[in-house]
């Protein structure tokens, strides 16, 4: 399947991670991103450094104008905005955002990695994938969403919530 959009991951475990994920996507579409699509808000175990809280996460589908790098300084200065400081690796943030897929584009460079590299390791990217584009298929695996979650040997809990996110910036 061909795909035209563009899928993020947000990720907040500072705060009120609710709002952090309502907040980039105000930012973003302020930025003249079109969110076309957003997934449920799941709660989940922390990746890669267990003694933090737990995230909420959420994968966006969106159309841009931009090319990959120009998203990824958008992306990152939404994170600044918002109050976004890099400690360590993988640790507590007030908000992440990382670039999912871009159309069916393949970049590994120094500064970024299309499809993201961890896709198929991690529930909390997944699941939400699986709500927006089951029917997805990743550009190198040549899989879809579903049997790369099928696969995914992720130990993690990773919870739908009732929460909702919007696109309506009113």
């Amino acid at each position: 399947m061909v795909m035209d959009k563009v899928y993020l991951l947000l990720g907040s475990n500072v705060g009120s991670r609710l709002e952090n994920l309502q907040q980039a996507i105000n930012l973003l579409q302020k930025s003249s991103i079109k969110v076309l699509e957003i997934s449920s808000v799941y709660e989940t175990a922390p990746w890669g450094k267990p003694d933090q809280d737990w995230y909420y996460n959420a994968v966006i589908a969106i159309d841009s104008g931009y090319a990959p790098y120009k998203l990824l300084e958008i992306c990152l200065e939404v994170e600044r905005k918002l109050g976004r400081i890099r400690h360590q690796k993988w640790g507590e943030r007030i908000i992440d955002i990382d670039l999912i897929y871009f159309k069916n584009v393949i970049i590994d460079s120094e500064s970024l990695t299309l499809p993201h590299p961890q896709i198929s390791n991690r529930k909390f990217t997944l699941m939400p994938l699986i709500e927006l584009g089951e029917n997805r298929i990743h550009p190198i695996y040549k899989k879809d969403q579903k049997t790369l979650m099928e696969a995914c040997d992720d130990p993690l809990t990773c919870l739908l919530t009732s929460f909702k996110l919007t696109n309506d910036l009113n």
